[in-house]
């Protein structure tokens, strides 16, 4: 706390990121535990090589075990990309220690670590494989299949770019307007 008021963050300071903190940690945890649970319900519940209408022409479930990352790049690249994950989670941590304290940052970087922690998770138990199994096709068009941890990744990452943008439009605007 010390380190915080001597950076002059103040009481209000303090308090904010103290709270910006806890909500990381709760997201980290939600979403980790989230991820989780699904992929055990699935792989538990269901058949490999079927494919589980859930809303017909849009979203099927269907079990599968990706080498690589998200939709599907660098393939066979597990182990790299096992340390990189936990070289990311280091980066968030740094960030949310040493960030603006905000609300929306570090539910952002919670988003982030929860799909990083799940898909680490899932390399270090299951021979360097991610479990997917969200399968998601509108007429044509068929996205790779994904899961939990990998939404949280593009909400965290959607967030961060939102906020920037958000950053970017007050800085051009005039002092004084609103």
């Amino acid at each position: 706390m010390r380190r915080l008021q001597e950076k002059g963050r103040g009481e209000h300071g303090i308090r904010r990121h103290l709270n910006a903190t806890v909500l990381f940690f709760v997201v980290l945890v939600l979403g980790t535990a989230l991820d989780q649970v699904t992929k055990a319900v699935v792989f538990r519940n269901l058949e490999e090589g079927r494919h589980y209408e859930v809303i017909p022409q849009l979203l099927s479930l269907v079990l599968s075990l990706n080498p690589g990352a998200l939709f599907g790049m660098l393939p066979s690249q597990g182990m790299l990309l096992a340390g990189l994950a936990i070289i990311a989670f280091g980066v968030i941590l740094y960030f949310i220690f040493r960030g603006d304290g905000t609300a929306w940052s570090a539910a952002a970087f919670g988003f982030l670590a929860a799909g990083a922690t799940g898909n680490l998770i899932d390399r270090l138990f299951n021979n360097l494989r991610v479990r997917d199994f969200i399968d998601l096709h509108v007429g044509q068009y068929h996205w790779p299949t994904f899961n939990v941890a990998d939404i949280c990744i593009c909400v965290g990452l959607g967030m961060l770019i939102y906020a920037e943008f958000a950053r970017a439009g007050e800085a051009k605007r005039p002092s004084g307007t609103s």
